[in-house]
């Protein structure tokens, strides 16, 4: 909580960020929000556009990524501690993630109870007159997540939440990934995907998120041509598929 963050307001496009360590700030990055007041403001013509390549997010007194109908992509992303979530994609948008790790096990300053990762097709304004809440739906277009690993350590294993206005488009995908969620298969569109299982991290105490030999999430993934990975060791490994996450195992610590 030591500085606001990196902002990206609604109509900024063609931002990219790479090597880029983040931490002990109010949230993390944000995207999609506004200098006005009028809701038309939020409209799918003037999306914030951001890159992110080989990130790493932590420490966060809020929530890693916060996005209100936004273009965000990311490859080799790492977010962990944050006191709300890793990530929240909400009011809709465009959101395509690959070789991420989002977890949170909480800190001696961070109590972690809010989900990993939180999904969306609306946000709830305060109105401007009543002061009432306001539900704003916008069209979920896209969110897609490949090779990445949501994981944490709340009760019932809900890790991952989802709010769906009906009548609006919430367009999801996990391909390959490994959740930690209970979520019903009904309502997560999972494509060989691996559900309750422990990821197997180094020390997430000592901020070590490489992967423990005979974690399910080794040569667990699809060849999406991403290397080298975010401590920058070639993926995958010799002979092998790529592992699941940001970092790839195989390699001296």
């Amino acid at each position: 909580g030591q500085w606001p963050g990196i902002f990206f307001l609604r109509g900024s496009t063609g931002n990219e960020i790479r090597h880029l360590v983040l931490k002990n700030s109010i949230e993390g990055i944000l995207a999609g929000f506004s200098k006005s007041a009028e809701l038309s403001d939020f409209a799918a013509t003037n999306m914030p556009q951001v890159r992110l390549e080989n990130v790493t997010i932590q420490d966060v007194q809020g929530n890693g990524i916060f996005s209100l109908r936004s273009d965000i992509s990311a490859e080799n992303l790492l977010i962990y501690n944050c006191g709300a979530s890793n990530a929240a994609l909400l009011m809709g948008g465009r959101y395509d993630f690959r070789h991420a790790t989002l977890a949170n096990y909480g800190s001696v300053a961070l109590n972690h109870q809010t989900p990993v990762l939180a999904l969306a097709n609306f946000f709830t304004f305060p109105d401007p007159v009543t002061g009432a809440d306001l539900i704003v739906p916008a069209a979920l277009e896209q969110a897609e997540f490949r090779n990445s690993i949501v994981e944490g350590n709340i009760v019932r294993q809900q890790e991952i939440a989802v709010g769906i206005e009906d009548g609006v488009d919430f367009n999801h995908r996990f391909d390959h990934c490994l959740l930690r969620t209970r979520i019903s298969l009904d309502t997560l569109n999972a494509v060989d995907c691996i559900f309750r299982e422990d990821a197997r991290f180094a020390d997430q105490a000592a901020r070590n998120y490489n992967l423990l030999e005979g974690s399910p999430a080794i040569d667990a993934g699809l060849s999406l041509g991403i290397s080298p990975d975010l401590a920058g060791n070639v993926r995958p490994f010799a002979g092998t598929l790529p592992d699941l996450g940001a970092l790839e195992s195989g390699y001296e610590e």
